[in-house]
């Protein structure tokens, strides 16, 4: 009885120093980095109508008539990308029937 109160007092006792360590981290990034807006997000969106979207990435302006959203890029990286995950997805799953009929 007296080892696991010891224990469970020793595991409280790390877990309120990481909690902590842990926050006092923060606060001193946040006191180098200068957050002033400690409460903006990353991603958020700001206006939806008639099929346009107009959003905020990391402070940045992007429309639906952006760049972003005009499809994939077409260069041979791309394309290669794509070919390869087609290639596994379709040989995975021949491969999974062949093992379920196998069974």
């Amino acid at each position: 009885m007296k080892l696991t109160v010891q224990f469970f007092l020793l595991v409280g006792m790390l877990f309120v120093g990481v909690m902590w360590g842990i926050n006092m981290a923060e606060n001193g990034i946040q006191r180098i980095e200068g957050n002033p807006h400690p409460s903006a997000q990353a991603f958020q969106i700001k206006k939806i109508s008639g099929g346009k979207v107009e959003m905020e990435v990391l402070g940045r302006q992007i429309g639906s008539d952006s760049p972003l959203f005009k499809g994939q890029p077409e260069n041979w990286l791309t394309n290669t990308g794509t070919g390869l995950r087609s290639w596994f997805v379709v040989n995975t799953r021949k491969g999974l029937e062949w093992v379920m009929k196998k069974l």
